[in-house]
This record gives C-alpha cells, sequence and structure tokens, in this order.
C-alpha cells in the first residue's frame, strides 16, 4: 500500500469521525475546545540521512497550517502544542534506495515536554533486505499513525536513522496532524 493511499484511508476515517469536513479542514469544535487545530507539513526537497546518525526531518513545506501549529523558525519540530489536548498525528517517509538494498531504517515520532525531555515516542523500522524492490531507484515507505496526549507547549519531532553500507539515503516526508479534543 503507497503512502497516498494510507494518507486517503486516514483521511476517510477523520471524515467518518466527524473530525475532519469533507474538504478536509477541521469540522470544528466538540468538547469544550477553544479553536481548530490542523496542519500538513512534508519534506519535499530531499534530505539526506546519514549513516548511524540520528537525523530529524526538517520540514520544509506547508500544505496547510491555519492554526500556526508548524513554526517554519523551527522546522525541524513537526509541531508544537497550543493547548492541552489529544493529537492525532500520521503521515509517511519515503527512503530512496539509491541502490543500497540491505540494512535497516528507522523512523520514529517523538514527543517532547518544553524542555526537551522525551516523554514518549513510536517508531517503525524494517530491513531493507527484506524488502522486494523492482529497481535500485525504487523507494520504501514506512507509514506511522498514533494519537498523542499533549501539555501546551510540547512538540513532536520525527527522526530518521538509517543502518547499511554505503552513502547516505535521501528521504522525503508528509505529515497530518489534528487535534481531536482534551
Amino acid at each position: 500500500m503507497g503512502p497516498g493511499k494510507v494518507v486517503s484511508l486516514c483521511m476517510g476515517l477523520l471524515k467518518q469521525l466527524g473530525v475532519v469536513n469533507a474538504a478536509g479542514a477541521f469540522a470544528g469544535a466538540s468538547g469544550g475546545m477553544s479553536g481548530t487545530r490542523s496542519l500538513i507539513v512534508g519534506r519535499a526537497a530531499t534530505q539526506n540521512i546519514g549513516r548511524e546518525v540520528t537525523t530529524d526531518i526538517s520540514f520544509d513545506t506547508v500544505t496547510s497550517n491555519p492554526d500556526s501549529l508548524h513554526n517554519a523558525g523551527s522546522p525541524t519540530k513537526l509541531f508544537t502544542a497550543p493547548e492541552d489536548g489529544l493529537y492525532s498525528v500520521n503521515g509517511h517517509v519515503a527512503w530512496r534506495l539509491n541502490g543500497d538494498t540491505s540494512g535497516y531504517r528507522l523512523t520514529r515520532m517523538t514527543h517532547k515536554n518544553s524542555a526537551g525531555t522525551i516523554l514518549y515516542y513510536r517508531g517503525v523500522n524494517f530491513d531493507a533486505a527484506a524488502v522486494p524492490v523492482a529497481a535500485p531507484t525504487d523507494s520504501n515507505t514506512q507509514n506511522m499513525s498514533t494519537v498523542i496526549k499533549m501539555a501546551a507547549g510540547d512538540y513532536v519531532s520525527v527522526e530518521c536513522i538509517y543502518y547499511g553500507g554505503g552513502d547516505p539515503l535521501p528521504i522525503t516526508a508528509q505529515f497530518h496532524v489534528y487535534q481531536l479534543g482534551y
């Protein structure tokens, strides 16, 4: 299943739950929330992930940020919670193979408080040698989704690690954030 299909399925679920409307915008406040919160950001230009080095994704593309959850001045922070609440975070990272069909790739979302202390992380990894590829220029995609209870000022970053031989591997990414309630 490709990243477009996963995003489409997630959006369909959010629409069924009434979290977003038919246009994909946040459907409105519920449960006493003070406002609507949503965000879509990505990494359109490839970013190289070095061997055995933890690297935060630096988001360079904002598709939707009506609530200023993402600050372009802090591109490695996916978003910062403006208020306490439950936030749905989902997205994907596409790893370009560049001929390297061995090793491991790890992507994880890390929830930190305003002091930078890790409170929670959720990771996805895979063994590239076990994933069939049609050509060395193909990419492997990791899809992630979670719901995080956050306090105002907490933030989420997305980091990647590549364990393999050879040159750094380039990635692209896209992530969606929706506040679900308190």
